[in-house]
C-alpha cells in the first residue's frame, strides 16, 4: 500500500528540490527541509509526531542555496546546526523536539555540511564545518575563512576550532573521522587537510595540508592508506593521496569532478561529465576498468550513486536508473 504525505514547502529559489537525505530512527521519519524545518513523523502512518523550524526559531540564518544538512541522530539527540551568533549547533530530544542544549560556538553561519558524531575519544563531540559571515561588498572570489569545529556532544561546548580558507563558503563535505585523525575537503582553491585529535579530542593539530585536491561536494574514499576522489576548481583532476603525508601521488583527467562510493574493492565514479566509471584503487598508477554514459534525465550530474544488493541506482535529475552488477 503506498502512503504519501505533503510535508511543508520545498526550495523554489534556486536549484529547486529536496536537499538533506530522510533520516529513519526508532521509527520515526526526521526530514530537515531547505527552509529550515524539522519534521518528525510516524514511519508507518507518516501522521506529523512535531516540527521545528530550525532557522528561525534559534535566531539562524539561511543560506543561498538553502538548508542542505542532514539529521544526526545519537541516542536521544538530534544534532543540527542553525547557525549565528547564539544557537550555532543545537541539540534536540528526538522524541519531543524539546531543546536538549545549544551552544554559541565562535557565533558562524552553517555551511551545507551534515555533522560527524566521533565517540571514542575521552569527550563525545560532534564535528561539523562553518563559515564566517558573508561580508558585504566582498568579492565572490576572494579569500575567506572556514572552520572546522567541535562542540561537546554531551552539554555543547565548544571543544576546539581550526580556521582554514578558500575562495567560498560553501562545504557540503562532511568530514571523515579514522583512528584519531580527521580529514576536511573543500572546494573553491580550499584543499585537503588533515587533522589529529589531541588531548581526548578535546585539540586537534594540523597534520598535513594538500593545496591541489579541492574536493567540493563529492566525497573522498580512503583505501589502505590512500585517499582516492577529485579536484573541483584549482585542478579538475582525478588523484590519489598518501594518507599519511598528504603528497600527491598521481592526478589525471577524463572523468573529475566525480562522485565516488567505494564496494567490493572497487570505486564507482559517476562523473559531472555524465559517465560513470569503474576504477580500481591502485596508488601507483590511474586504472579505469570501465565506464559507460548516463543518457536519461536532465542538469547537473551531482546525486551520489547508490549501491544495494547487487544493483547500482543513479540518479539524474528526475530520472532513476538501476543497473545489474553483481
Amino acid at each position: 500500500m503506498l502512503t504519501e504525505k505533503r510535508v511543508g514547502e520545498e526550495w523554489n529559489k534556486n536549484w529547486n528540490g529536496t536537499r538533506s537525505s530522510l533520516c529513519i530512527n526508532d521509527g520515526k521519519l526526521y526530514i530537515f527541509n531547505a527552509l529550515g524545518t524539522l519534521f518528525c513523523l510516524d514511519e508507518k502512518t507518516l501522521d506529523e509526531v512535531w516540527k521545528k523550524d530550525v532557522v528561525t526559531g534559534f535566531d539562524g540564518r539561511n543560506l543561498i542555496f538553502g538548508m542542505t544538512e542532514n539529521p544526526l541522530i545519537v541516542g536521544e539527540k538530534i544534532f543540527l546546526t542553525p547557525g549565528g551568533e547564539k544557537n550555532n549547533m543545537i541539540a534536540l530530544n528526538k522524541n519531543t523536539g524539546d531543546l536538549i542544549w545549544s551552544s554559541p560556538g565562535l557565533g558562524l553561519q552553517s555551511t551545507y555540511c551534515s555533522p560527524l558524531y566521533i565517540g571514542d575519544q575521552s569527550v563525545p563531540m560532534v564535528v561539523t564545518w562553518m563559515a564566517v559571515l558573508p561580508v558585504e561588498g566582498l568579492p565572490r572570489d576572494a579569500y575567506r575563512d572556514n572552520v572546522i569545529i567541535a562542540f561537546n556532544a554531551e552539554n555543547g561546548d565548544m571543544l576546539w576550532s581550526q580556521t582554514l580558507t578558500s575562495q567560498n563558503d560553501i562545504n557540503p563535505n562532511a568530514p571523515l573521522y579514522i583512528d584519531g585523525m580527521i580529514l576536511s575537503a573543500t572546494g573553491y582553491r580550499g584543499g585537503t587537510w588533515l587533522h589529529r585529535l589531541k588531548d581526548g579530542g578535546k585539540a586537534a593539530e594540523l597534520v598535513w595540508k594538500n593545496d591541489e585536491m579541492d574536493n567540493q561536494m563529492h566525497g573522498i574514499i580512503k583505501v589502505g592508506d590512500y585517499l582516492y576522489g577529485s579536484g573541483h576548481q584549482a585542478s579538475k583532476n582525478w588523484f590519489c593521496l598518501d594518507w599519511k603525508t598528504g603528497e600527491t601521488k598521481y592526478k589525471v583527467g577524463g572523468i573529475a569532478p566525480c562522485t565516488v562510493i567505494f564496494a567490493d574493492g572497487m570505486l564507482y565514479c559517476y562523473s559531472e561529465l555524465g559517465t560513470m566509471n569503474l576504477v580500481k584503487p591502485n596508488p601507483e598508477k590511474f586504472e579505469l576498468v570501465s565506464s559507460f554514459k548516463v543518457t536519461l534525465g536532465t542538469n547537473q550530474h551531482w546525486a551520489h550513486p547508490v549501491i544495494h544488493n547487487g544493483v547500482l541506482y543513479i540518479r539524474h535529475g528526475e530520472a532513476l536508473m538501476a543497473y545489474k552488477i553483481k
